[in-house]
């Protein structure tokens, strides 16, 4: 495995970090506009009114009644690449629901959907799995993240938190960074990689999306 490594003292020990090597390549950017069309699909079954997406010239804010996942068709990546989001919440209202980054995608309009995906939520927890048409698989079960900055870590009278998620995408490891921290690391074989990107946000929450940005790819 090829990377930078990076040694910090924490509580008095040495921890060894493996950075993963910059993805290089075009940058694409999502920035909403008089052409931009979102593909969105309701989890099968799910009840709930669709969802409702406000745009300004920063990106989107997106509110939920069903669990749905959005994404452009053709916007397509294959390893090595890098996928970047910045996301705002809001106020939970006490229900912790997650949302985060598609990638891997193929047939998401159809009966033969699959993707991977990452999660976070607002009480700083972590998700990754897999979708394989109707079912999905646990890649790694939900976990607190340091680096993601929960609900009661916002600022004082603030009434967003934000979040950076980050997934980097190798010849045989997939990474994920909170903030600019990697909190995950998993083989390629574990979840899709090849395919459409995207984006995933479950049922009654009111989520801000800006900073969307590819490279490699």
């Amino acid at each position: 495995m090829t990377g930078r490594r990076l040694a910090r003292i924490v509580g008095g020990l040495i921890v060894l970090a493996v950075l993963a090597d910059p993805v290089v390549g075009q940058e694409r950017v999502w920035t909403p506009g008089t052409d931009w069309t979102w593909s969105v699909r309701r989890d099968d079954g799910a009840g709930g009114d669709p969802i409702r997406i406000e745009s300004d010239s920063g990106g989107w804010t997106l509110s939920t009644g069903a669990s749905s996942i959005l994404f452009r068709d053709g916007e397509t990546l294959v390893p090595p690449y890098r996928i970047e989001v910045d996301f705002e919440g809001t106020d939970p209202m006490r229900r912790n629901e997650g949302y985060g980054i598609v990638f891997g995608g193929r047939d998401l309009g159809g009966p033969g959907q699959a993707y991977g995906y990452v999660l976070i939520r607002q009480d700083g927890m972590l998700l990754v799995k897999r979708r394989d048409g109707d079912e999905t698989f646990v890649v790694e079960d939900w976990s607190r993240v340091e680096s993601l900055r929960a609900w009661a870590d916002r600022e004082s009278g603030a009434d967003t938190v934000r979040n950076r998620l980050a997934i980097v995408v190798g010849d045989d490891r997939v990474r994920v960074e909170v903030n600019g921290v990697e909190v995950v690391d998993v083989p390629t074989g574990a979840i899709p990689v090849d395919g459409m990107v995207g984006l995933r946000v479950n049922h009654g929450l009111r989520i801000g999306v800006t900073g969307v940005r590819m490279s490699g790819g």
